[in-house]
């Protein structure tokens, strides 16, 4: 005899019994949340002195990329054949010496901000601390799925 559940009565496993549970409001909410305190927590972490200079080893990068940016705002995108340049005073003749061994569009996105922001510190150290940002987030969205 089969009882509403689909299994013989007298075998209590029988049958496939994993509860579905469907997408509720609280999981999307939680989810919501988890996902603000990861940005909130790197946000806050990664903009620790915003407003100091770039120095030393680890911020070499970003000093290459903000001095391509600088050049893009100074010289143009088209003067620089729109690649990063890296020189620091006046260039003869166009001949800049070019930086390609990163990955492209970062110079190009700094300069968008330092042409929002302005050309300080701060906002050199916002596109990298939002990119930063940015990816916590992609991870915590890949890894939910």
């Amino acid at each position: 005899m089969t009882s509403s559940l689909g299994s013989q009565e007298g075998d209590a496993w029988a049958g496939d019994h994993s509860v579905n549970i469907p997408a509720t409001g609280i999981r999307k909410r939680f989810t919501l949340i988890a996902c603000g305190v990861i940005a909130i927590i790197s946000v806050l972490v990664l903009s620790y002195e915003i407003t100091e200079p770039f120095w030393g080893y680890m911020d070499f990068n970003c000093n290459i990329q903000s001095i391509a940016a600088r050049n893009f705002i100074k010289h143009g995108l088209f003067a620089t054949r729109l690649m990063p340049a890296v020189d620091t005073g006046d260039v003869p003749d166009g001949n800049f010496d070019l930086y390609v061994h990163h990955p492209p569009m970062i110079a190009h996105y700094l300069a968008l901000f330092y042409s929002i922001f302005g050309e300080t510190e701060w906002a050199g150290r916002l596109f990298f601390v939002l990119c930063a940002a940015g990816s916590a987030l992609l991870v915590f969205a890949i890894g939910r799925h």
